[in-house]
């Protein structure tokens, strides 16, 4: 005999149970789901957000404050370093290119950042999809969901740093510069997709500080050779060392009194060593929750026996075995929870997917949705002991 239609004449009767069961084991093996790929995906984007800053330079101060600062354009106060500095590091040899990073300025809620051109030209992060990098100091390029452009012109506003959410800052324009979109940066998955740079002598010469070019009109430097004369100070310096070797050479060599130089990558594994301690906290709680569920399971098993007791007994006194009984009341559970653990699976990716898009909007780091081994398993563990578990009252 086929024990399936006797199953799901089962089903029939108890819709508003069985639907409650498959959603309270989806929605646990989504969260399963979630604590493990979430935590991985965020992980992910928030390392990837640093390859483009290999070694910061700065002065002395918070190293996580820093990596905040200039790698995820979020607020926060940093002492500026004086312009020697950034020619030393431009001097040494072990040292690919030297950018200094500025702040201040903001145009429709968009961060204006000052950097060197060789930041875009050299860096395998930035690159360019339309138009051109920077060449004069008039042109910005915009990063890839600044919603302008390519001709579009504007006056520089100031503006509170990391402050992005926001259509006008109400802030007092710069009048006498104005400021063209020259091209439009690749989407890179990091806060710098809502910014807008510019070369940073742009913006010392409009605070009235040393540009790094001897001439006194800006309409004649050359921005892509570089500077020629004392730079103004910045409040960090984003360095691409040659080697290896060289990276560590530089950081011993600039953290002295008056200066600071951290690995991005230092920073973020500290922050990650404390996401891995709250990844250990949530996987006890799943655990619990599953716990919880399985019990849930269990009684509305022994729940259904009772009022089952005497479809059972004519389905023996009919002559079905004690084996046909057996995998009509496995088969209930089983079904319930393969049902559940499937819907869970798509909870899961929607949760993650949720949780990117809070992220994305929030912080500007795109994550990617992968499924690990651990991941399955973790989220299997409710199904496995609750099939098992269904042959006790079966």
């Amino acid at each position: 005999m086929n024990p399936l239609p006797v199953i799901l004449a089962g089903f029939k009767r108890s819709r508003a149970t069985s639907l409650g069961l498959v959603l309270l084991i989806g929605l646990a093996v989504g969260f399963s789901i979630l604590v493990g790929a979430g935590e991985r995906s965020f992980r992910k984007g928030v390392a990837a957000a640093g390859d483009a800053f290999d070694l910061l330079v700065a002065a002395p101060g918070s190293a996580s404050q820093l990596v905040l600062s200039v790698v995820y354009l979020r607020p926060g106060p940093l002492e500026l370093i004086s312009g020697d500095v950034l020619q030393h590091l431009s001097a040494d040899p072990g040292v690919a290119f030297a950018s200094p990073i500025g702040f201040g300025d903001f145009h429709q809620g968009h961060p204006l950042i000052g950097v060197s051109p060789k930041l875009l030209t050299m860096s395998p992060v930035f690159s360019l999809t339309e138009g051109q990098s920077l060449a004069r100091f008039d042109q910005v390029v915009i990063g890839a969901k600044v919603k302008l452009p390519l001709g579009y012109r504007f006056h520089p506003a100031h503006g509170r740093h990391g402050d992005i959410e926001i259509e006008n800052d109400n802030g007092t324009e710069h009048k006498e510069l104005a400021l063209i979109v020259a091209g439009r940066l690749r989407t890179t998955g990091t806060p710098w997709d809502n910014a807008i740079l510019l070369p940073i002598e742009t913006i010392w010469w409009v605070h009235g500080l040393p540009t790094g070019h001897q001439n006194d009109n800006p309409e004649s430097w050359m921005i892509e050779a570089g500077y020629d004369a004392p730079t103004g100070p910045a409040p960090a310096i984003v360095v691409k060392p040659k080697s290896v070797g060289d990276a560590y050479r530089l950081r011993k060599t600039w953290r002295t009194a008056r200066t600071s130089a951290v690995f991005t990558g230092e920073v973020l594994s500290e922050l990650f060593a404390t996401l891995g301690d709250v990844r250990e906290i949530l996987t006890v709680l799943v655990v619990m929750i599953q716990a919880m569920i399985l019990a849930a399971v269990l009684f509305a098993c022994f729940a259904a026996l009772e009022q089952r007791q005497r479809t059972l007994g004519i389905l023996r006194a009919l002559g079905a075995s004690r084996g046909f009984v057996f995998a009509v009341l496995w088969g209930h559970v089983g079904l319930l929870v393969a049902t559940g653990a499937a819907l869970g699976l798509f909870f899961g990716l929607g949760f993650i997917a949720a949780m990117g898009l809070v992220v994305e909007v929030h912080s500007g780091i795109a994550l990617t949705v992968s499924l690990g081994i651990r991941d399955i398993e973790l989220a299997l563990i409710l199904p496995c002991l609750a099939i098992m578990v269904a042959s006790i009252p079966a």
